[in-house]
């Protein structure tokens, strides 16, 4: 049954679609964020912004993907699964990248998620 409270061990699953030549559709499974981590994190994020320090922004996100995805279908071109790390995450196409934490913050509505508990 659907619950606006978040259970210890909800999860959400998503897809997004992959991008012709550029990758493949991914899909995750990742657990949403508390109101005091999305806080926590835009006043990392703030701060780094106010220090101009543009790479450690980018680092915050990716630590924050690397805490909250659960699981990720994620391949290279040889078809190996990639691990889900945050030097991984910095990896990623920017447009994929600038997706996946627009799921995880849910600022993107996604029509295909589903949510279950662990």
């Amino acid at each position: 049954m659907p619950s606006g409270y978040i259970d210890d061990g909800y999860t959400i699953e998503a897809t997004i679609e992959g991008k012709d030549g550029e990758y493949d559709e991914i899909e995750i499974e990742y657990r949403p964020l508390l109101r005091k981590e999305m806080w926590r994190h835009s006043q990392a994020v703030t701060k780094a912004k106010e220090n101009e320090d543009l790479e450690k922004i980018d680092e915050l996100v990716a630590e924050l993907v690397v805490q909250k995805v659960i699981s990720w279908t994620l391949f290279d071109r040889n078809g190996k699964s990639v691990p889900l790390t945050a030097e991984n995450v910095l990896r990623l196409h920017t447009d994929l990248f600038n997706q996946l934490i627009l799921i995880i913050m849910r600022s993107k509505e996604q029509d295909n998620t589903t949510a279950k508990n662990l």
